[in-house]
């Protein structure tokens, strides 16, 4: 009897399992009805391009960025950086960031994103460009997808930073020149 009673242990379970997993898959085999939701349908919108050029207001500069640019953040002073304004345009893939601040004792040298920039060959090159205003010195990346100007003037600096696709480094010329022939010191 108690063999009995053992093999009753061993076999029902199993048994079971197997009709269970029997029942499982003829069900999910069957025909499936109703309506099946998945959600809010979501749409993703593109903002409306600027009709106008998108002006920048600093407390030492001005600014006007080509038509098409769309300010994405003006992040608030830091003790360091006194301005700092992005701007996308969503047709060409372009990006325009702007900071700057008081220039520090030891000029341009002084300012981390300058320094980085002298440091690093590997990532970063002089770029000579004919559009750059007296003082001015421009850096550009090794691929070809982001142009660097550090801009001194009296006791302040800028850092007008233009990028884009991988070898658009012509186009990013163009952009920076049009922000350039705009831009007023005050």
């Amino acid at each position: 009897m108690k063999r009995s009673y053992k093999l009753g242990l061993v076999v029902v379970p199993i048994v079971l399992g197997i009709g269970a997993v029997a029942a499982l898959n003829a069900w999910s085999s069957g025909p499936a009805e109703g309506t099946i939701h998945t959600g809010i349908p979501s749409t993703a919108t593109k903002p409306a391009e600027q009709a106008a050029p998108l002006t920048i207001q600093a407390a030492f500069f001005s600014a006007k960025l080509p038509t098409g640019f769309i300010q994405k953040d003006a992040s608030p002073p830091t003790s360091q950086v006194s301005v700092r304004v992005l701007a996308t345009n969503t047709s060409s893939r372009q990006q325009i960031g702007i900071s700057g601040g008081a220039l520090p004792k030891e000029g341009l040298i002084g300012v981390a994103d300058y320094n980085l920039r002298v440091k690093d060959t590997a990532s970063y090159k002089r770029a000579t460009s004919t559009s750059l205003p007296s003082g001015a010195v421009a850096f550009e990346d090794t691929a070809g997808s982001m142009l660097t100007v550090f801009w001194p003037h009296g006791g302040n600096y800028v850092s007008l930073t233009v990028s884009g696709s991988p070898g658009s480094l012509r186009d990013l010329n163009e952009l920076l020149s049009k922000i350039l022939q705009n831009w007023q010191w005050k």
